[in-house]
Order: structure tokens, then C-alpha cells, then sequence
């Protein structure tokens, strides 16, 4: 650990997660008759499900997008909305997925062709045999849990089209699109765009002292001080390697250059311990912006800002040096 101030993220590891309860299923239902709504959610509570009762189309579809249940049980015939309404306002939200099952005491085919059309993921006819009913919940439940395990992959894989996986900071390909649309605007609003590049100095015998897991950890304690110590609308991503980039839009180089002066002075004070020994790290930079460049394109700006950073470097490193 490390006995700066720089805040180190708290994961759970993968032994606690195997070894948490799964949560409870609920199921809401909705039927107007007082009768068949204490039967079926007795029969889902005697399963262990947790039950919402609701007794009119509308409550249905109030409760799902308030409660987010896991699955849905809703009669056909109710009032204010009767269950092709509900079916249809819960399935067009794309925002939530909601198995629902149809309760329906019409046997016509036509009735329950309307209902899967307008999304119904299933149906049974009342009145209906318990083990059959649950077997159906169950096959929503397996839906459910397929769709949204499905879901967090897409969110994870959308993240890491935009983020570095082991800094958590934007990567290099973002890096370069939210720079072009900054120049522009940049250009378009006549401001000033400040970039700086980082680079920890010495990383590489960090690695071959401490082996790869220690560099690793480092990237990662340094990449936290840098979110931690930029405002919320400065832009860090991992350039490669062990450089980091900023972007500073419309903010004058004479800030720009006080707050990564701050990061390297603390970064040179950071005590990092590994296996017991402390080792200590520092970071030099360069800074360009396009003011003083007179330049609005892109890679004018990186060579400057690299040749700046080289010039930190060749003068002793632990230093800052811009345009």
C-alpha cells in the first residue's frame, strides 16, 4: 500500500462474491380479483419468491418501472389497463428487461397470439397447475438472469472501447477522438486547449526490481492521482506504456502548469511498499497548448508537448517543462 493520500480503489474479490447469498427473485402480479391475487402470490411465496400485489393494469406498469421486479404475472382482463396495454408499455421501455407471463382464463388462440406478439415472454390459462406455473417462472427467471448477464457484458465490453482495463483511465483511441473534437471546438470558440504528457521516470526498474504486478500497481496508484488531482472536466487518459496525457480545454497555460506541477511534486512524495521495502517513484512532464503554438492540429501538439517532456528528462527528470 501506499502511504500517500492517493485513494486506491476497494475491489471485492472474486472469493467474496462466490460466497454471497443470491438475492431473492420478486415477482410482481397483477390481477384485479382478490381471490386469485392471494392464491398465486401464495403460491410464488411458498417457492420463497418475494411477492408485489397490485390490482389494476396501471399499478402494474407504475410498480414494474418503480420496483424493477424480476418477472411479472399479470392477468389480461383488469381495469384501467388491461394486460395487452401492460404487456405493451413494460416491453417498449428498452431501458429494463422484464420477463412477463399472461394469466388469461380464454382459451381462444387469437387472444394469446395478440398478447406474445406485443412482447409476453410466456402465458398459462387459468385455472393452472402449480408445478407447471412455477416451472414457467422459472424459465422467466433463467431469461432474466441470461439477459442481464448478457447486458453487463455489453456494458463492459462498451467501456473498454473507450477505457484502459487496467488503469480505468480513457485509452489511447479514445484519447485521440475526444482531442479532434476539442481542437475543433477549440478553433470553432477561439479558447485555449493545454495538453500534458507524463511519464514516470525510471519505470522500467521498477518492473525489474519489483517484477511486473508492482509496475502494475504503480500505473494504477499513479493513473488515481491523476484523476484525483484535475477537475472534472479535464481529460486523462493512458497514453501507452507508462505516459499519461491530459487534455486542459479552455484553461490558461499558467494553470494548467501549477496543477501538473502539484502532481509531480506529489508523486515524488508517494512511499510505495512492496514485500516490505519502500521504494519511491517521480514523474516528469511537457506542456503545450495551442495559444502559444498558434497551431489548432493535433500532432503539432503532441510533438511539442513529447519534445518538452524530453527536455524534463534530459535535465535531471522530477520536472516540468512547457512551451
Amino acid at each position: 500500500m501506499t502511504k500517500s493520500g492517493s485513494r486506491e480503489r476497494n475491489k471485492i474479490s472474486d472469493e467474496q462474491i462466490n460466497h454471497e447469498p443470491l438475492p431473492v427473485p420478486t415477482i410482481l402480479v397483477a390481477d384485479d380479483s382478490p381471490t386469485a391475487l392471494k392464491m398465486t402470490s401464495a403460491v410464488l411465496s411458498r417457492e420463497g419468491y418475494h411477492v408485489i400485489q397490485v390490482r389494476d393494469g396501471e399499478q402494474a406498469v407504475i410498480e414494474t418501472f418503480r420496483q424493477k421486479p424480476s418477472a411479472v404475472v399479470v392477468d389480461l382482463k383488469m381495469p384501467k389497463k388491461d394486460g395487452f396495454e401492460v404487456c405493451a408499455e413494460i416491453k417498449r421501455n428498452t431501458s429494463i428487461y422484464v420477463p412477463l407471463l399472461l394469466l388469461t382464463a380464454r382459451e381462444d388462440v387469437e387472444s394469446l397470439v395478440k398478447g406474445l406478439d406485443l412482447g409476453a415472454d410466456d402465458y398459462i390459462i387459468k385455472p393452472f397447475n402449480e408445478m407447471e406455473f412455477i416451472a414457467r417462472i422459472r424459465v422467466m427467471l433463467r431469461l432474466k438472469r441470461l439477459n442481464d448477464e448478457l447486458m453487463t457484458a455489453n456494458r463492459r465490453l462498451k467501456y473498454l472501447s473507450t477505457h484502459d482495463e487496467l488503469t480505468d483511465l480513457y485509452n489511447h483511441r479514445y484519447f485521440i477522438a475526444i482531442f479532434d473534437k476539442l481542437i475543433r471546438e477549440t478553433m470553432e470558440n477561439e479558447t485555449n486547449l493545454c495538453l500534458a504528457l507524463f511519464d514516470i521516470d525510471h519505470f522500467k526498474q521498477v518492473n525489474d526490481t519489483y517484477g511486473h504486478l508492482e509496475g502494475d500497481r504503480v500505473l494504477k496508484l499513479i493513473a488515481q492521482l491523476l484523476t484525483d488531482s484535475f477537475t472534472s472536466d479535464t481529460v486523462i487518459a493512458r497514453y501507452g506504456g507508462e505516459e499519461f496525457v491530459g487534455l486542459f480545454p479552455n484553461r490558461a497555460l499558467s494553470f494548467v502548469v501549477e496543477a501538473c506541477q502539484n502532481v509531480i511534486d506529489d508523486c515524488a512524495k508517494m512511499i510505495f511498499v512492496s514485500e516490505g521495502k519502500e521504494h519511491h517513484l517521480s514523474m516528469s512532464a511537457g506542456i503545450s497548448c495551442t495559444s502559444v503554438l498558434n497551431s489548432y492540429r493535433a500532432n503539432e501538439l503532441i510533438q511539442s508537448a513529447d519534445k518538452l517532456l524530453y527536455q524534463s528528462k534530459n535535465s535531471g527528470r522530477n520536472k516540468l517543462t512547457s512551451i
